[in-house]
This record gives C-alpha cells, sequence and structure tokens, in this order.
C-alpha cells in the first residue's frame, strides 16, 4: 500500500510478517481508507479474516458483541461500492461456491446484518438493516420488520413498517392488528392517531368491493365509535358510508335518510352528491352514486361551484371585464363586512385571471347539461366539504 519494495522490507524485518490477528487488522484498516473500490472489496475480506483470527487468538468471542461490530462495519462498507461492481462480484461468488463450496458472506451486506442481529439483537443494530433493506427491491424491509419484531416485540418501529406495509397492500385486517401492538407500546405515538378511523374505513371500502356488505356494515358501527369520526366533516362521511352500506344491502328507507343527512350536513345538494358519488366509486358501488346534470343544480350551488355566475360576467368577458367585474364586486361585498361571500369572489378572480384555469371552467360553464361528475376533473369544488381528515386519504388511494 506504501508502494515499498516487499524484498527489502522483509530484510529490513528480518523475516515475512506473521499474518496473526494484529497484521489482518492493520492491514484491513489500510484498505479500507483508499476510495478504489477493489481496496475496499479486499478490506472486506481482510476483516472477516481477522473475525476468525480474533476469535483463534482470544481477543473476543466468536458470538459476543464485537463479532456483532465487525460483521455490521463490513455491512457499511459494502454500502460504498457500486451497485454493479457489487452485484458482479455476487454472482462471481455465487458461481465460485457451486463449483468450489467456497463461501463468501462478506460479499452479501444481508448476511451481514443477519449475523449481527443475531449476535447483537439491539434496536440500532436492527435500524442499520432496517435501513439498507428499505433501499432494496422487492419485500426485504418487511421481512427484516419480522424478524426484528420476533426478537424485540417491545420495539415500535418494526410494528410501524409492518403496519404501513400491510395498509399499503390493502391488508387492513393485519394492519389493525399491528395498530393494537402500537396501541399497546406506545398509544400516545402520533402513528396510533387518527389511524384506526382510516384503516377502519379502508376495511369497510374494501368489504364493499368484495361484495360484502354486512362486514362493511360492522366496519361502520366501529367507526361510530370512535372521537375522530365526530371531527370536522366526519358526520357526513359517515352518512355518505351509511348510505353506500344500506343501498348495497337493500334498504331503501335507509339509504334514503342517509343521503337526507348528507345534504343537512355539508349544507349543499351538490356537495352531496359530490360526496356520495366518490365514496360510492371508491367502494365499486358505482350505481348507487349516479349524479345529475349541472342544470339541476340551485342558482346558490352554481354560484358556489362557478366562478362566472359569482363575479356575474359573460363567458367571453375580457381581462378588463373579469377585473372591473372583480372590483365592484369587492366593493359590494368587502372583507371585513362580508367575508365569506369575499373569499368566494377572490377565489373565482383567481381562477379566470388564469387563462389555463378560465379555459377549464369554460368547458363546464358552457354546457349547462354536462353531467355533474365532471366537476371531479375541473378544479371546482362545493366550499362546505374541504376538511381533511384520513377518511379523505382513504377515497385518495382508490
Amino acid at each position: 500500500m506504501a508502494d515499498l519494495d516487499p524484498a527489502k522490507v522483509v530484510a529490513a524485518m528480518g523475516g515475512p510478517s506473521r499474518h496473526d490477528a494484529t497484521f489482518l487488522r492493520l492491514l484491513a484498516r489500510g484498505m479500507e481508507e483508499s476510495q478504489n473500490p477493489e481496496q475496499v472489496v479486499l478490506a472486506c475480506s481482510m476483516w472477516e479474516n481477522f473475525r476468525h483470527a480474533g476469535v483463534q487468538e482470544g481477543w473476543f468471542a466468536a458470538n459476543g458483541p464485537e463479532a456483532a461490530a465487525l460483521s455490521l462495519h463490513i455491512a457499511d462498507l459494502l454500502r460504498r461500492l457500486p451497485d454493479g461492481l457489487l452485484r458482479e462480484l455476487q454472482a462471481s461468488a455465487w458461481s465460485r461456491s457451486k463449483t468450489s463450496g467456497e463461501k463468501t458472506p462478506y460479499l452479501f451486506p444481508e448476511e451481514m446484518y443477519q449475523r449481527a442481529c443475531a449476535l447483537d439483537p439491539h434496536p440500532e443494530t436492527f435500524a442499520q438493516w432496517m435501513d439498507w433493506a428499505g433501499r432494496q427491491r422487492g419485500d426485504q424491509a418487511a421481512r427484516v420488520a419480522q424478524a426484528w419484531h420476533k426478537i424485540r416485540p417491545r420495539d415500535i418501529e418494526p410494528v410501524l413498517r409492518l403496519l404501513k406495509d400491510a395498509e399499503a397492500r390493502g391488508a387492513f385486517g393485519s394492519a389493525l392488528g399491528y395498530l393494537a401492538k402500537v396501541e399497546q407500546i406506545d398509544g400516545l405515538h402520533p402513528a396510533a392517531r387518527g389511524a384506526r378511523l382510516r384503516l377502519v374505513a379502508g376495511s369497510a371500502l374494501r368489504h364493499l368491493q368484495q361484495k360484502k356488505p354486512a362486514l362493511a356494515a360492522e366496519d361502520l358501527a366501529e367507526m361510530s365509535t370512535l372521537p375522530q369520526a365526530q371531527q370536522g366533516d366526519g358526520p357526513a362521511f359517515l352518512a355518505a358510508l351509511r348510505f353506500v352500506v344500506s343501498a348495497a344491502c337493500g334498504h331503501s328507507e335507509q339509504a334514503a335518510t342517509s343521503r337526507a343527512d348528507v345534504e343537512r350536513l355539508l349544507g349543499s345538494g351538490a356537495a352531496a352528491a359530490m360526496l356520495l358519488f366518490a365514496v360510492a366509486t371508491a367502494s365499486k358501488q358505482r350505481a348507487f352514486g349516479q349524479l345529475g346534470s349541472v342544470q339541476e343544480l340551485s342558482r346558490t350551488e352554481r354560484e358556489t361551484m362557478d366562478p362566472i355566475e359569482v363575479l356575474g360576467i359573460s363567458q367571453n368577458a375580457t381581462d378588463e371585464e373579469i377585473r372591473a367585474a372583480y372590483l365592484l364586486k369587492v366593493r359590494e361585498c368587502p372583507p371585513d363586512r362580508a367575508p365569506e361571500k369575499f373569499e368566494k369572489i377572490r377565489d373565482a378572480y383567481e381562477i379566470l385571471r388564469d387563462p389555463r384555469r378560465r379555459l377549464r371552467h369554460r368547458l363546464f360553464s358552457a354546457d349547462p347539461g354536462a353531467p355533474l361528475a365532471s366537476l371531479f376533473t375541473d378544479e371546482v369544488r362545493p366550499r362546505r366539504f374541504v376538511g381533511h381528515g384520513p377518511w379523505l386519504e382513504v377515497l385518495k388511494g382508490k
């Protein structure tokens, strides 16, 4: 490594060096300081040899924390290598192992992490393994989380990972099981707040998709007992879900009552229709959430959604006419006297002053017989149903 003549070094030392643990340790440290990937690979090999020599010479136990630390260090060195080079080395190692039986575990990060966690099952050790696995393809992170949770069932990190993966797969039953464990470990953890409502809502939608309205009704009953479901627009969402469940069960009277509840809670027939449409679509029960046409809306509701109606201008108004209408409306409804009306006026002006957004709204306003579902492709929204809630995240994911 120092570009010295090997023969002269041997002569100066009075003979060749002993390849003992001390020598291997110094050689490994020297090689890993190089930025050359080939030297880093050799350093991994030397550290593995040092581990064997250290055990034989009594430096440390084969199953102690020192051996675990060495395995973690080798895994860290492997992460410095280019992915292509590491895959090439691993392929060659696999080929050699089939013919000669040679084992080279120091080329495989997963084996190093697995050994380290077996020897020293500390949360930080598992965390490093999890961090590496999270950057790999496939479900390696989930498998690491399962191994971590099996050995350390009171650690919350692997349970959170398993909860996230289960929800992403739509396995809401498993996700709720992991959530129960999170609540047992730390009931005040931020991930636990609101998660049950979100997961039960997802479970209800999944049961509706599977044509199992009776199970969806059980989910709905559980949701109704959760405090978060009573906040914001939660009651409106529950009523909309109750409408779809009742309709799927063939209970027409209950469905009609639930639909009326949605309209009452949102204060808008259009907003209610759009929410029912969203819930029915997410649960693949679209027949129960059919939307009418825009011309069926009241003038007040159309003004709420159509900026042209808000400013009282024509479809082909110029920029100057739009600005003049805006200033006139602001004088009629100043923010200090009519804040809600002013907000609608301001929003309408912000939409119409942008040519691209104005074009999108022109498509809506030009055809009063257009289906109300077209509102979902535009930027107009009924102003009442705007609150953030876990159930909205469920709908967005469907």
